[in-house]
């Protein structure tokens, strides 16, 4: 965990909608009620008491299934949200940030039986949950508000400890023959990614998302950067298990 600046986050997490995405959640947090045209309109003149947040790298979700409930202390999943750095050999790691369901507040199953912070990682202990409900995201920062925001928040009503910001893919509408994957492409408003601030308890486990190639791939993508500069992707529900179930 690290109090990194809003500056910083823009830049080093490819975060270019973070400040406006906070501003919306306070807003949408505070008056649920308002339509989205309203929440930006108030979110333009909303003033932030503090421009540091304290981020987490990552999240660890312990998995059950619909058939064992009870949950297995070796199997695990894990979202990264990090940024490019040199490590202690002075290697240079490349930044990741992966790809998550997330419940858009109709998920036939929320999910989330436990949640606490552990060696700087954001644990957190889940059931099975069924496709319906869920978008796709790719998850950029992990994160909690710092104690000037209690002020934005009337009456002590406070939102969760743990966020996160993410950016959205569209919905998943269609199966693609001959593979049977579904296709997803990224959300654009106003020529802009769209983006969002979200309670880190709605993430319900992560998502493989396979470029869709062409005749020739392009020699430019990278693991690093294929979510940014490819248009469309396909959902694996190959990739485990649990994503095999769930979306088979």
């Amino acid at each position: 965990m690290k109090s990194l600046s809003f500056a910083d986050i823009i830049s080093k997490f490819r975060a270019s909608e973070f400040r406006d995405s906070l501003a919306q959640f306070v807003v949408r947090y505070c008056q649920p009620g308002l339509s989205q045209a309203r929440i930006r309109e108030q979110a333009e003149d909303l003033h932030l008491p503090f421009n540091r947040i304290s981020v987490y790298h990552k999240a660890k979700f312990w998995l059950g299934d619909s058939e064992h409930h009870r949950l297995s202390s070796d199997e695990f999943d894990v979202v990264h949200a990090q940024c490019s750095y040199t490590n202690g050999h002075n290697k240079d790691i490349v930044a990741r940030f992966d790809t998550a369901f997330i419940n858009n507040g109709a998920g036939q199953f929320s999910g989330v039986q436990d949640i606490y912070l552990h060696c700087h990682t954001v644990i957190i202990f889940l059931t099975t949950f069924t496709f319906t409900g869920y978008h796709i995201a790719q998850i950029h920062v992990i994160f909690s508000l710092p104690k000037e925001a209690v002020a934005l928040f009337p009456n002590n009503h406070l939102p969760p400890k743990y966020l996160a910001y993410v950016e959205w893919f569209s919905a998943y509408t269609h199966l693609i023959n001959p593979h049977g994957f579904y296709k997803v492409t990224k959300s654009i408003h106003n020529n802009k990614r769209l983006a969002s601030i979200i309670p880190l308890a709605n993430i319900c486990c992560s998502v493989h998302l396979l470029p869709r190639f062409g005749p020739v791939a392009n020699p430019d993508w990278t693991s690093s950067n294929v979510l940014e500069r490819c248009d469309t992707l396909y959902v694996n529900s190959f990739s485990d298990r649990h994503a095999y179930a769930t979306i088979v």
